[in-house]
């Protein structure tokens, strides 16, 4: 299991025997872990979407700095943190290897409160794979409108992780090799968004679960 760790070189401490693994052996690896945890990703990724922070955050991200927090996997599926002494602005990164296999779906849902940002990098190509499914889709904040992005070879997602950043992926029906990605997370220890009225939320991901059903638009 991963351990909370504050180092400058987190990947002598990762805790994954394969994932330490292959951080250690493989320099391709390595270099694109480094490109994330440092300083100057964290202020890019911040950077793009200056008028959502501005807007949406409770939390001032303009000087937001990096620091080399590591979180478990328990930590991954919690709402919120306990106290680990972090100022809000204190933000760190999440590097995951993940596949999707026959089955594989995520119904409509918005990432943790404290998550600032998502980035998702595909490592296949649809076509190649066989993939029928597996899209990201993402929902615009009516409910009314969807972008549909097919896994390529190297391309990448990244958005703000808003109380309207919804976003799902349709079941993989058919596949002849996984969906292959790497999902990248930017994370604080507190929330950082203003709520959205409960009614609303409510509302709205009740109206995109019964429609993602039919979604199969694509965006080449």
């Amino acid at each position: 299991m991963r351990t909370q760790y504050r180092a400058d070189r987190l990947y002598d401490v990762l805790g994954d025997a394969d994932y330490d693994a292959l951080i250690a052996s493989n320099t391709a690896w390595r270099a694109l872990f480094d490109r994330f945890h440092d300083q100057a990703f964290i202020a890019s990724a911040i950077a793009q979407f200056p008028e959502t922070f501005a807007q949406e955050s409770t939390v001032d991200l303009s000087n937001a700095r990096y620091v080399p927090y590591l979180e478990s996997r328990a930590e991954k599926e919690r709402d919120t943190l306990g106290d680990n002494e972090l100022a809000a602005d204190a933000l760190w990164v999440r590097v995951d290897i993940m596949q999707g296999r026959l089955g594989y779906r995520r119904a409509p849902h918005l990432d943790h409160r404290r998550r600032a940002i998502s980035m998702l990098i595909y490592m296949c190509d649809a076509e190649e794979s066989g993939l029928e499914g597996g899209e990201l889709v993402l929902h615009e904040a009516d409910g009314t409108a969807v972008t549909t992005i097919v896994p390529r070879h190297n391309r990448m997602v990244m958005f703000p992780c808003t109380p309207t950043s919804f976003h799902s992926v349709p079941m993989i029906v058919a596949q002849k090799a996984p969906r292959n990605f790497v999902q990248v997370t930017v994370s604080s220890s507190m929330d950082l968004w203003k709520r959205a009225p409960r009614s609303t939320s409510a509302a709205l991901l009740s109206r995109l679960r019964s429609a993602v059903h039919g979604l199969r638009g694509a965006t080449p």
